[in-house]
């Protein structure tokens, strides 16, 4: 098999040094994730584990993947994707029209509870709205948009038809309720799953925000294993057979 040089990643010279030769990438699946309580985070003894990371990792060891975790900014994974030259997967994302331009899609690993609207618990401007759709269309108050994420197709939508004043951020859940507390912007989407891990890391600000359930937002989004077009169909065919036995 042909050799290939060192893989060069577009606006990530900071990564690429962690790319071997596609031959090499070949034998060895590259999974890609950022410390994100509960879906993925690293354990001790350097295990990553999770509500997504543990079903992936039980897949791939059936269908007899070789894998390695590799911890990355969740922002950096859609560029690493899109490169489609390192042999690499990235564990849990959305599924949308844009992505599927460029990546291809497990079947999926894990679905979410319906997503909550995270405000300041003494900010009733936000809960005086009966639906998120009426929140949206409030050209008072200001959404927090966590930058190159998806919030599925039909809150994606939502926010695009509505264009609600907001505000962009690279900022984790963390960051992003410290923004919210300093009055960067008035209210974030999040997963409960997510907001409920929150207490544990911000126990003195937990009194000072609230959860806010509106009907109008549908179930959970499905979270899937994102891979890069040059991950052979044959492979993900095998992961989402694996993964079918693990459900059964």
């Amino acid at each position: 098999m042909a050799r290939y040089g060192q893989v060069t990643i577009s606006m990530l010279a900071v990564t690429a040094a962690v790319f071997c030769s596609a031959e090499a990438l070949a034998e060895q699946l590259t999974v890609l994730y950022h410390d994100r309580a509960p879906y993925y985070q690293k354990k001790e003894g350097g295990r990553v584990s999770g509500i997504v990371a543990t079903p992936i990792s039980r897949a791939l060891e059936v269908a007899k993947i070789e894998y390695r975790w590799l911890n990355r900014p969740g922002n950096v994974h859609l560029e690493i994707i899109k490169d489609g030259n390192t042999g690499s997967c990235a564990a849990g994302w959305f599924k949308n029209v844009e992505r599927q331009k460029y990546a291809g899609f497990s079947d999926p690993v894990y679905r979410d509870r319906p997503q909550v609207v995270v405000a300041r618990t003494n900010d009733k401007a936000v809960v005086t709205h009966a639906s998120l759709r009426s929140l949206l269309q409030d050209r008072k108050l200001k959404i927090g948009i966590k930058k190159g994420y998806s919030y599925g197709p039909y809150l994606d939508g939502l926010i695009s038809d509505l264009s609600p004043l907001k505000l962009g951020s690279n900022r984790d859940n963390i960051g992003m309720v410290q923004m919210l507390l300093g009055h960067r912007f008035d209210y974030f989407l999040a997963a409960p799953e997510e907001f409920l891990t929150l207490a544990e890391k911000l126990v003195s600000d937990m009194k000072k925000i609230s959860m806010v359930r509106f009907q109008d937002i549908p179930p959970g989004n499905r979270r899937y294993l994102m891979c890069g077009n040059d991950v052979p169909q044959s492979l993900i065919d095998r992961f989402n057979a694996a993964l079918g036995r693990m459900k059964n």
